[in-house]
Formats: C-alpha cells, sequence, structure tokens
C-alpha cells in the first residue's frame, strides 16, 4: 500500500476545507484582489509551466488557468480534502488541464529546472524554521535558470509569545532564506491585504549566473 505523506497540519487543514470557501466570502474582494495583485506580479505569459505550492482549495490557480488557458499549470498540497475540492473545482469549471497532487513542500516531486514561476501565498507559518528554508531551497531547485518565485506570507516581525508560536519563529518567512537558497529578490513590498493582515508581496529570481553554485 503506497504511503500518504502527512505533515503535522494535515489533519487540522483537512478538517477547516470544508469552510475554507466561507473564510474567502468574509474576506470579499480583497481576497480577489490579493489573487490579482501575485498575478501581476508574476507577469505571466502563455507559455510559461507554473506551479502552486500549497495550493489549498485551487483558488489562485482558477485564476491562473482562466488568464493563461494552458496545460502547464501545478499545484500540490499537504491536504487531502484541500486537493480534493480544488480538483471538484477544475472540474466544475472544465479546467482539466490543471494537475494536482498531494505533497510535502520541503521535497518537491519535481525535476530540476521545470518551472518558470513558483508561487506560494498564506502557507509560510504552517511550517518550522527548517521547513521554511528547506522549501525555498526546493523551490530553487525546481525553478528554471531565470525563474521568478511568488512569495506572498504573512508579516511582519513577530514580536509577541503567542504570534512567534504561531509563525513557528519571528518571521513567516525570512528575507534571509532567498539569498541563503541562491535566490536574488527583486521586490519587496508590506500591504494590508486579506483579513485586514500585513502581508509581504515578493519577487525572488533564480539567476542563469548562480545556477552552478548551488
Amino acid at each position: 500500500m503506497k504511503r500518504v505523506y502527512k505533515h503535522k497540519t494535515t489533519r487540522f487543514l483537512d478538517l477547516v476545507a470544508p469552510f475554507y470557501g466561507l473564510l474567502l466570502k468574509i474576506a470579499g474582494d480583497s481576497h480577489a484582489r490579493f489573487r490579482e495583485k501575485c498575478l501581476n506580479l508574476a507577469n505571466l505569459t502563455n507559455n510559461q509551466r507554473v506551479l502552486d505550492i500549497g495550493c489549498g482549495t485551487g483558488e489562485l490557480l482558477m485564476t491562473i488557468t482562466r488568464r493563461l488557458k494552458s496545460n502547464r499549470i501545478f499545484g500540490i498540497d499537504v491536504s487531502p480534502n484541500m486537493i480534493e475540492i480544488a480538483r471538484q473545482k477544475t472540474l466544475l469549471e472544465d479546467y482539466g488541464q490543471v494537475r494536482l497532487i498531494l505533497g510535502n513542500c520541503c521535497s518537491l516531486p519535481y525535476k530540476a529546472n521545470c518551472f518558470d514561476v513558483v508561487f506560494s501565498n498564506i502557507m509560510f507559518h504552517h511550517l518550522d524554521v527548517e521547513e521554511k528554508l528547506q522549501t525555498v531551497k526546493e523551490t530553487y531547485r525546481i525553478l528554471k535558470p531565470g525563474g521568478n518565485y511568488i512569495s506572498a506570507e504573512f508579516g511582519s516581525r513577530a514580536r509577541i509569545w503567542l504570534q512567534k508560536r504561531f509563525a513557528h519563529g519571528e518571521w513567516t518567512l525570512d528575507p534571509a532564506h532567498f539569498e541563503q537558497a541562491g535566490f536574488k529578490l527583486l521586490y519587496q513590498e508590506l500591504s494590508r491585504a486579506i483579513w485586514r493582515k500585513k502581508i509581504f508581496f515578493r519577487v525572488a529570481r533564480k539567476d542563469e549566473e548562480n545556477e552552478g553554485e548551488n
């Protein structure tokens, strides 16, 4: 029997998956604007191969697919229930070309240098410090030289014990992780986005000249 990967947050995410759509409705137009900002930062074109890490119920994937009409769009998540809801959405909207799998962001099941653009959004607060860095390193590995990583994660710095506990460290994603993984950080903005929370929007590039060094 094939072993099913589970993370310590899998059970929690499976439980909230049926209600995630309600949370997005509560967020209202702010979540749609959030998704559009992520896509605008990516500057996507139709011939690109795109991955959403921690794709959840597939909201960003659906937005990407509506814009690109491509069969080169992928999503991965640690929650079987989240993946199943995303799969139902793709079938309902006739987006069968989206390829969804259950998997581990710390050990992405993709070959090196195979994606043009990788997204992650509102995911890193589920990871501990080591997992955060490993995920950024894995993202670097699977990106093609010259490819971009679009990150949108909770910020800013955690200040009280409860915030640090929630973020599994000082930040949901430490800016130093990009440099440690080999990325060049091209853009960074801290702004309020969804649920009135501050979000760090970042664009990081895998430079061609750095490929041989990592």
